[in-house]
C-alpha cells in the first residue's frame, strides 16, 4: 500500500528543504525533488506544487501578489489609485503588481489579491444593474 502525497505536502516539503539554502545548493536539491516526483509518477502535479510553493513562500516572506486586469492600459492616475487602495487595505506587505490588458473586458478593471477577486468590470456592473431592475 502506498501513501499518496498531495501537491500541497510536496510544496511544503520543497519549501522546508530549500529554506536557507544558497543558490549553489538549489540545483541539486531541485534535481532530487524532480527525480522523486518522476519515481512516484507525480510529475503531473508540478503546476499545483509550484502554485502552493509560491503561496507558502509569499506568506512566509509577507509578499502579496496583486493581478490587475483591465480593458485598456491603465493611466498613471488609475494605477496609483489601485496601488493606494491595496496598500491601505493590506498594510506592511511587500506588494507585487502584475498588470494585464484584456480587451474582452470591454471596460473597467478586475483585481485579484491573493484568493480575493474585486470585479469592477463594466460587464459585471451591467449584470448587477439588470438583476436590480428585475427585483423592482
Amino acid at each position: 500500500m502506498s501513501i499518496r502525497v498531495k501537491p500541497k505536502q510536496y510544496a511544503q516539503l520543497l519549501y522546508e528543504v530549500t529554506k536557507g539554502k544558497t543558490a549553489d545548493q538549489l540545483p541539486s536539491i531541485l534535481s532530487e525533488f524532480v527525480l522523486t516526483l518522476r519515481k512516484k509518477h507525480h510529475t503531473k502535479y508540478t503546476h499545483q506544487i509550484i502554485s502552493f510553493f509560491k503561496k507558502i513562500y509569499n506568506a512566509e516572506h509577507n509578499i502579496l501578489e496583486v493581478y490587475v486586469e483591465s480593458a485598456e492600459v491603465l493611466d498613471d492616475e488609475n494605477s496609483k489609485s489601485i496601488q493606494t487602495y491595496i496598500e491601505k487595505n493590506y498594510p506592511g506587505q511587500e506588494i507585487i503588481f502584475t498588470k494585464k490588458v484584456s480587451p474582452q473586458l470591454r471596460g473597467g478593471v478586475m483585481i485579484r489579491v491573493g484568493d480575493k477577486m474585486i470585479d469592477g468590470s463594466v460587464l459585471k456592473n451591467i449584470i448587477k444593474f439588470r438583476q436590480t431592475m428585475r427585483i423592482r
